[in-house]
């Protein structure tokens, strides 16, 4: 699995980043972090319920993730974007834990994994941690694991 973009994730700010080369070209990826990162942090669209129930009022979405473009009915990405003016109650993290769980499902389905877990926590006042470990069907492959820390613009 190539991805002809790199991204790397800045925890400190909790953003993603576009990699370069030391000459300034765009890096290119092998490993299963920007697959995850596009599916975590891509908004998926949501439906009418759930946009309301979020508060946010309006549906977000990737156009490049359209049926019409990509060919699948397959939804792309995350409703990570529908707990941005939640609070971080045991509610809200299992929630970030389903669909972040839900954004990842297609690498089961295409076997590039075996299992996934996602634990989400509160590190500090206005953050969302996502701990996500992937295990490859091949055992000797070692698990991808990595922790995300995202800032929001709500009070958690």
């Amino acid at each position: 699995l190539r991805m002809p973009v790199a991204l790397g994730w800045d925890n400190d700010r909790g953003v993603a980043r576009i990699e370069t080369t030391a000459g300034g070209a765009l890096a290119e990826d092998a490993s299963l972090q920007t697959v995850v990162l596009f599916s975590l942090f891509t908004d998926a669209p949501a439906t009418a319920a759930e946009i309301a129930a979020s508060g946010l009022g309006e549906q977000r979405g990737w156009w490049a993730a359209a049926p019409s473009i990509r060919g699948t009915d397959r939804v792309y990405g995350s409703k990570l974007w529908l707990l941005l003016r939640g609070t971080t109650r045991r509610e809200t993290l299992r929630r970030a834990e389903q669909y972040a769980l839900e954004s990842l499902a297609w690498l089961i389905d295409t076997k590039i994994a075996r299992t996934i877990e996602v634990l989400a926590d509160r590190p500090l006042p206005g953050w969302l941690s996502l701990s996500v470990t992937i295990t490859r069907p091949q055992q000797l492959l070692p698990p991808f694991a990595r922790l995300w820390k995202l800032r929001s613009n709500a009070v958690l």
